[in-house]
């Protein structure tokens, strides 16, 4: 459904479910004009400052936005290698060096958790 604007265009509303309170997902079509921030409910964030850091290639930022994301509430999360290699597209080979940037320039500490079992990452607090 498309709501008209002061300013002479339209702008898609989602439509409600059958109960008439909760919305459902807006169907969108491809190379529709959309408001991201009214749509994408989900996915990461990567602070500005950490953005403009020039010590940390553009891998590494993202891969330090998907660990954010897995993180709980103390800070922590234990993502296997594999599965953040696939979130983000790359090798593992390549995460794996991510993580080493991440970690030389102290936005990150891992630590192992035992045979078999997916490392550890936690953040560090950084000037950036």
């Amino acid at each position: 459904m498309l709501r008209p604007l002061a300013d002479g265009h339209t702008q898609s509303v989602p439509p409600t479910s059958s109960d008439g309170k909760t919305p459902s997902a807006p169907t969108l079509q491809v190379g529709q004009v959309f408001i991201p921030r009214q749509v994408l409910s989900s996915g990461i964030f990567v602070p500005d400052a950490l953005l403009a850091c020039r010590a940390i290639s553009d891998g590494a930022k993202l891969l330090w936005a998907r660990l954010a994301r897995y993180a709980g509430t103390r800070g922590q999360c234990f993502p296997l290698l594999s599965t953040v290699a696939a979130n983000l597209g790359r090798s593992e080979r390549q995460v794996q060096r991510y993580l080493a940037e991440l970690v030389h320039e102290h936005f990150l500490v891992t630590q192992q958790r035992g045979f078999n079992k997916s490392n550890a990452y936690q953040f560090l607090w950084h000037p950036v």
